[in-house]
């Protein structure tokens, strides 16, 4: 889900705030955040095994912000 949800605004960031909305709706558990994060985590280590060491997820201080398309080194684009 987190990662659809990055796609749909890839090239833009997007806040914390609207990624909770997004995936829990109105039953956000109390850890949202702390489950968000480790979902992020997790979606960069995903990436990593791609052959992306990071780049294309990026922290926002309001949120994060996923760079499609072709990456300097990488000869696949992600979408």
């Amino acid at each position: 889900m987190l990662l659809s949800v990055l796609l749909l605004n890839s090239g833009r960031p997007i806040g914390v705030t609207s990624l909770i909305e997004r995936m829990w709706g109105s039953n956000q558990p109390k850890s949202a955040v702390a489950n968000l994060r480790t979902y992020m985590y997790e979606v960069r280590r995903l990436l990593r095994q791609t052959g992306d060491e990071g780049g294309r997820v990026k922290s926002h201080p309001s949120g994060y912000k996923l760079k499609v398309g072709a990456q300097p080194g990488h000869g696949r684009p992600l979408a």
